[in-house]
């Protein structure tokens, strides 16, 4: 009798890197969990542990995706190492919750929101 065995399982990579630049971690590896936290504490280390939106103290900093994580454009960088522009921030935990899926950008120093401009 035949047998159907499985294909050996493929190691996982705690980081991804695109042609476009892109990193993206894998959460579900412990180095790339690992290194999330790091990227995250970083962030905020810069950021002198004041909430990129509110600007109060952050006692948990939380990662923020500047382009949101959704259809393809995940990008868990801090900065855009070609353009040297700040691409991710960390956020109060009450601030991540309210942001929601807006996407926001760092312009001037400044983590704001991006808004829609009416074609006329």
């Amino acid at each position: 009798m035949l047998s159907c065995q499985r294909p050996p399982r493929r190691k996982r990579e705690p980081i991804r890197t695109f042609p476009d630049g892109r990193e993206v971690l894998d959460l579900r590896t412990a180095e790339g969990l690992r290194i999330y936290k790091s990227r995250t504490r970083m962030m905020a280390e810069l950021q002198n542990f004041l909430c990129a939106i509110c600007g109060e103290w952050m006692i948990i900093p939380t990662f923020d995706h500047a382009d949101n994580r959704c259809a393809g454009h995940k990008d868990d960088r801090m900065i855009d190492f070609k353009t040297g522009r700040r691409i991710n921030a960390a956020l109060c935990f009450s601030c991540q919750g309210l942001k929601g899926s807006r996407r926001y950008h760092w312009i001037e120093g400044k983590y704001t929101p991006v808004t829609k401009s009416k074609a006329a």
